[in-house]
């Protein structure tokens, strides 16, 4: 798994940035996308360090954010309304990964993109990554 901060995979053109604090959940995501396609990957173990990649100075763009929604301090929601409210980052595609069974379909109530329930799988990844994903 890469470190936090990061970079993983090949040399493609889109990069995906990772937010959840469980270390094993970031594994087994990076894991799922290499096998989905060839992507940059970044890892942040909290919604905060998430954000501060994503505003760095000299930060490459990214195409797309995967976040939990249930982390300490600084969680999903918070990262969200943070990249909904900077102009630069607010059209950056942002995925909602949580094992919460009752947000199931509130992916636009709440402004995700999308939101994926765990357990993930390749299919499911691919859909919402590939196939755009629904609002």
């Amino acid at each position: 798994m890469p470190e936090v901060g990061q970079v993983a995979g090949g040399r493609s053109h889109r990069r995906i940035l990772i937010a959840d604090d469980s270390s094993i959940n970031l594994a087994v995501l990076a894991s799922l996308l290499r096998h989905v396609g060839d992507f940059d990957i970044v890892t942040a173990a909290d919604g905060r360090i998430a954000l501060d990649i994503l505003q760095a100075p000299d930060a490459k763009p990214f195409d797309l954010v995967l976040t939990d929604i249930w982390m300490p301090n600084f969680n999903g929601e918070d990262l969200l309304k943070a990249i909904r409210s900077n102009p630069t980052l607010s059209s950056l595609r942002v995925i909602a990964v949580t094992a919460d069974v009752k947000l199931r379909g509130k992916a636009a109530e709440m402004g995700f993109d999308d939101i994926l329930l765990k357990p993930l799988n390749g299919a499911m990844l691919s859909d919402a990554i590939l196939g755009q994903g629904k609002k």
